[in-house]
């Protein structure tokens, strides 16, 4: 009978959290269920006026800054030394891909589609600041514990300025990078 107990939390404690299934890459979990972007209902066109969705953004440098803004505050860049590459690609609708890429490993035709790769989110304005919601692994437990992490985004000409709302005194800065036009059939459905 005990046992029985036991398999029942331990079934009940495993079944709880995001319903996720994993992409084509093998790798990466995305939810099944949509509903979890519940911040797309307030993206507006506008937002993407100053972000080009036939290019993707890749991660150049970042910096310290003050939580109130987004101001280098010592004056220093820092740079991967992990040879990892990070890309944003944003899309018409208000979708978002984050992929990011081991070694020297390039942006390819499949590798941008988002039925392969990529961690999804939506960009939208609240509070009069452009955010982001990101799905991603939030933290582990028996498995990888999913979630939405929540990002403030500054556009400055070709750059984009990412702060992450769990620290806003790091900056991330990811600078426009053109693709090939055929890189641009995908139309993301989330």
């Amino acid at each position: 009978m005990v046992r029985y107990i036991i398999l029942f939390f331990v079934l009940l404690f495993i079944s709880c959290g995001t319903k996720t299934k994993i992409l084509d890459n093998k790798i990466t979990d995305v939810p099944i269920d949509n509903e979890i972007f519940k911040n797309k209902k307030f993206f507006e066109k506008k937002l993407l006026s100053n972000i080009d969705t036939n290019f993707v953004y890749e991660e150049n440098y970042s910096y310290q800054s003050n939580k109130y803004d987004f101001k280098n505050i010592l004056n220093k860049k820092n740079y991967r030394v992990d040879y990892r590459k990070s890309y944003y690609k944003f899309y018409s609708n208000g979708c978002v891909n984050y992929f990011t890429f081991g070694g020297f490993d390039e942006v390819t035709l499949s590798s941008i589609n988002p039925n392969f790769d990529g961690q999804r989110g939506v960009v939208y304005s609240k509070g009069n600041e452009m955010k982001l919601d990101l799905f991603t692994i939030t933290g582990y437990s028996f498995k990888r514990d999913y979630g939405i992490i929540t990002n403030i985004l500054k556009v400055k000409g070709d750059t984009i300025f990412e702060k992450k709302i769990k620290d806003l005194t790091y900056v991330n800065v990811y600078v426009k990078r053109k693709i090939p036009k055929e890189f641009l059939i995908y139309k993301p459905d989330w």
